[in-house]
């Protein structure tokens, strides 16, 4: 049935009413635009500030990482040239005017020379013993001194003062220039980072060696990681002295950022945020890293999108006005025909369909509504269907009641018949054939104990016999206690029967089952095994396929193998996805099929669960 679209037309969702919606939204959304870009501005500036802290750890991290890389490279450095061939002797005879000792330093400095090819950052070298003889070495000329004060600063100076603390580890400093080393004039030096340690022999200092490194190179080496950054990188020392900078004006003043190496952290000073990291356990180097950032520059973007938020904002509300007048009215009309058509439902007009006129949600609600109309008819359908369906199988089960109560009755005058005639072994196989069907007919119970299965078990098997003159013998594994178990009702007589119509159908050997139960960490664990002809691996895959899998079975095995899929889904069926059926075989060697399953029948729910973790 159709709902007419006019119908839904006269429906009084009045002026009034949408003027007021488009007001309400109209309020709301400001209020939602200010709110928001409020939040937003304010989150982006704590997403901003903590983001450049984050990345300014990360740089502060690798620089440090980079000045102890660049220590332990400096450090095997000094160590090698402290054993530079020769300079022992020197240091210990000092200067004479001979022609042995002019060699002996020539020979130092070629050594030294080529030491420093792989060390280009490294501008001079100098070597000091503790009587006043300096050799130095630089890239244009190579100097010796006798005379402690014309040495430069080393001697009686902070460097000499913090060799003698540090002993046996190196020592760092910053602040000097070439000049200081008698290297250069004034106005020509070059700023140094200065490495000293002493030079040890059999225990004994003899002397001290010192490198001069430049401190463009220095720089550029430790703060490598900052190159397109927008903040500047500092080294200063334990007194607050900047001894390392991008520009030469910081070199050798105190930090302006009032933080010393033993207060470093993050802070916002002035107009800057700053961020402080120690170098830390790196002997002789009491340092500390700075990167300080310029709060114009980190919310320069911040301050644009400030500027956007507004004018997108006041553009939103103006579009969504325009939207939300013309979307008021189109929400209209497909509600009211759902709440038409859901009245209709409501006095019994089942199978009442919508007018689809939207791809929207509202369109896919009233698809919805169709699909439950739909589901509804069908199901008063099959409720009627099924009604019929369950008066026919009542009827069904009346009739079935008459025959097992004849075939016992007929099993019994046959029987009797026999006895008459005196045939034995008629009378046995009848007998052994009642106690199969009699468990069938006389109860409804689901479960039996494991012995009284044994005995049906023997029973078919006596019946088989007769078939084939008593050549099938079956053994079984289950002790006492076990016997008395409840297991579900002809579980086995299906793999005892495939054992027998399938395993030993090509042989004439004696004919052997083994059966066993045994119980384990709180299931069962029933195997039957055979010792017929087996099967191939691709019989054996096609028959474990058409046992486990849900498909159709093939017209084979339909035909042979219809009592392990009825087994299989017993067990699906009382124990769920807890169960399990096993299939393994070899040719010449036989079959075993194994079975297992928990010790007690689950119910519907326990069932459902274990489904849905299978």
């Amino acid at each position: 049935m159709k709902v007419p679209f006019n119908q839904c037309m006269n429906r009084n969702f009045g002026v009034r009413l949408k003027t007021q919606l488009l007001l309400v939204f109209a309020a709301i959304f400001t209020l939602l635009m200010v709110c928001v870009v409020a939040l937003t501005y304010q989150q982006t500036e704590r997403i901003v500030e903590e983001q450049t802290a984050e990345l300014t750890g990360q740089y502060l991290e690798q620089s440090r990482y980079n000045v102890k890389t660049y220590a332990e490279q400096i450090n095997k450095l000094l160590f090698s040239l402290s054993r530079t061939e020769g300079i022992s002797d020197y240091f210990r005879t000092g200067w004479q005017n001979s022609e042995e000792t002019i060699l002996t330093a020539a020979s130092i400095f070629k050594e030294v020379r080529d030491t420093l090819i792989q060390y280009e950052e490294v501008d001079s070298v100098f070597f000091y013993s503790d009587d006043g003889v300096v050799l130095g070495i630089s890239p244009l000329k190579n100097l010796i001194h006798c005379d402690p004060l014309a040495a430069g600063v080393y001697f009686g100076g902070p460097i000499q003062e913090q060799i003698e603390i540090a002993s046996w580890h190196p020592f760092w400093t910053g602040g000097y220039t070439s000049a200081d080393f008698g290297l250069d004039e004034p106005d020509e030096a070059i700023p140094y980072i200065t490495v000293a340690r002493t030079i040890n022999i059999n225990a004994d200092r003899i002397g001290v060696v010192m490198i001069n490194i430049r401190e463009t190179e220095f720089y550029r080496d430790i703060w490598q990681s900052q190159q397109d950054t927008i903040g500047t990188g500092l080294v200063i020392d334990n007194a607050g002295t900047v001894i390392a900078a991008p520009q030469n004006d910081f070199l050798g003043v105190p930090y302006g950022g009032g933080i010393l190496p033993q207060e470093c952290g993050n802070a916002i000073v002035g107009d800057r945020q700053i961020n402080c990291l120690r170098i830390e356990d790196e002997p002789g180097m009491d340092w500390a890293l700075v990167y300080e950032i310029s709060l114009d520059s980190l919310y320069q973007n911040t301050y644009t999108l400030r500027d956007f938020f507004i004018v997108t904002s006041v553009v939103a509300l103006l579009l969504g006005l325009l939207i939300a007048m013309y979307l008021f009215y189109r929400i209209s009309k497909p509600l009211d025909q759902l709440q038409i058509a859901m009245k209709k439902m409501q006095e019994y007009d089942i199978g009442i369909k919508l007018e689809q006129r939207s791809r929207t949600e509202l369109g896919q609600l009233g698809a919805q509504f169709d699909e439950m109309s739909n589901s509804i008819e069908r199901m008063v359908g099959q409720i009627q269907t099924m009604e019929q369906e369950k008066c026919y199988l009542e009827e069904r089960v009346l009739q079935s009641q008459i025959n097992p109560h004849f075939l016992m009755n007929t099993l019994s005058n046959i029987k009797y018949m026999a006895m008459i005639l005196k045939s034995n072994t008629i009378v046995d196989c009848i007998t052994a054939l009642g106690n199969i069907l009699s468990p069938i007919y006389r109860s409804n119970e689901q479960e039996w104990s494991v012995e009284e299965e044994m005995r049906y078990i023997d029973n078919y098997v006596k019946v088989m016999n007769y078939r084939f003159g008593g050549k099938i013998q079956i053994h079984y594994q289950v002790c006492q206690e076990d016997k008395q178990a409840r297991v579900l009702r002809f579980i086995l007589q299906p793999l005892i029967e495939n054992s027998i119509l399938h395993g030993f159908e090509n042989t004439s050997e004696e004919k052997k089952i083994l059966v066993s139960i045994h119980e384990r960490d709180g299931g069962w664990i029933v195997a039957v095994k055979d010792n017929g002809s087996g099967m191939d691996e691709e019989r054996l895959r096609r028959l474990r396929e058409s046992v486990t899998q849900p498909e159709e079975l093939t017209q084979e095995n339909r035909k042979n193998h219809i009592g392990l899929k009825n087994v299989y889904q017993r067990l699906r069926l009382f124990y769920g996805a807890e169960c399990s059926l096993r299939i393994e075989s070899e040719p010449g060697l036989g079959t075993e099929i194994t079975m297992t399953f928990p010790t007690k029948i689950r119910s519907a729910p326990e069932i459902v669960a274990s489904e849905g973790r299978g």
